[in-house]
């Protein structure tokens, strides 16, 4: 709960809730907002850091319930779902996590963009089940 309490303040504080935001910095060619890119930063040095301790407990420490898993395979519905969650971010200016956190501020837009991704969900998961 706490976890998740920083992340959704720090998805309110960076502006990642703010639909314009995120699309001026997606928008390289017109007005863009380099902003965002000290998010994308800070986020990928605390991987990094977290990484590297989490490597350094499992040579240290082998007997932690820690399994450090291999990355998947990239088949082609991960390159098209991919493809369509970068699209559905640019289009409207959020992803999953903020407009989860938008919901809480009342917005249409987000609201709007909210069920449009649950009926995705829904929708693609019961195509994949009938093709097999």
């Amino acid at each position: 709960m706490i976890s998740g309490a920083v992340f959704g303040g720090g998805l309110i504080a960076s502006g990642m809730t703010d639909p314009n935001k995120v699309k001026g910095f997606l928008d390289f060619f017109g007005n863009w907002d380099p902003t965002l890119m000290f998010v994308l930063g800070i986020a990928v040095g605390i991987y990094l850091v977290a990484a590297k301790i989490a490597r350094l407990m499992l040579k240290t420490r082998p007997k932690l319930p820690f399994v450090w898993l291999e990355p998947e395979r990239m088949t082609p519905r991960f390159f098209v779902g991919s493809i369509l969650f970068g699209i559905g971010w640019g289009l409207m200016g959020l992803c999953p996590g903020p407009a989860l956190m938008s919901l809480g501020g009342l917005s249409g837009d987000a609201g709007l963009f909210f069920l449009v991704m649950l009926v995705s969900i829904w929708l693609t998961d019961t195509i994949l089940k009938r093709l097999g």
